[in-house]
């Protein structure tokens, strides 16, 4: 049940070539809303995007919210999606949401 909303937060640029960025260098960010009641419960959202092909596709994505954190919403809804056993929603729970900017792949790891 997304229905509150959560403030865009940018991450701090200050550790040089560290720093999490998007592809055009602007500052990597997530949608953060914290439980009202302290919840130790989590509900977070990824998006997806797909990786850059080449350079030319990656420059492309400069120019959109797939590459570059200025055209980011400033707030979105975020809202808890933690099912109780009769099948209502939790709707107090800690919220992120992280968005897709870098053209980066993860398909995961196993040692």
């Amino acid at each position: 049940q997304l229905k509150d909303t959560a403030p865009l937060t940018l991450f701090p640029q200050d550790a040089g070539g560290e720093s999490p960025a998007c592809l055009d260098g602007t500052p990597y960010g997530a949608y953060l809303r914290r439980s009202r009641t302290n919840s130790t419960k989590w509900t977070m959202t990824i998006d997806g995007g797909g990786w850059c092909y080449n350079e030319a596709d990656c420059l492309n994505r400069t120019g959109s919210f797939r590459g570059s954190s200025k055209f980011w919403e400033r707030e979105l809804p975020c809202g808890c999606m933690n099912p109780f056993e009769d099948g209502s929603f939790d709707h107090d729970c800690n919220c992120i949401h992280l968005k897709y900017s870098d053209g980066a792949s993860f398909a995961g790891f196993r040692p």
